[in-house]
């Protein structure tokens, strides 16, 4: 019985260790409640897509992309 529960952990932490924490992510950037750029990011890590969309919100003239993952 020992062995079958031995088994079934290593089982567990198997599929476990396949299971990954990637997504597929969306960036989105609006001005004035407007979508003016989206894009699929693929797929990444939550912080990796956060840090990429990022890289899009821009300020010209005064003017303020606002970008967001979604």
């Amino acid at each position: 019985m020992k062995k079958i529960s031995i088994l079934f952990a290593a089982a567990c932490i198997g599929v476990l260790s396949f299971s990954s924490c990637k997504k597929d992510y969306h960036c989105q950037c609006t001005y004035n409640s407007v979508v003016v750029y989206d894009q699929d990011l693929g797929k990444m890590s939550k912080s990796d897509a956060t840090n990429q969309c990022n890289t899009k919100s821009t300020s010209v003239a005064g003017q303020t992309w606002g970008c967001a993952v979604k």
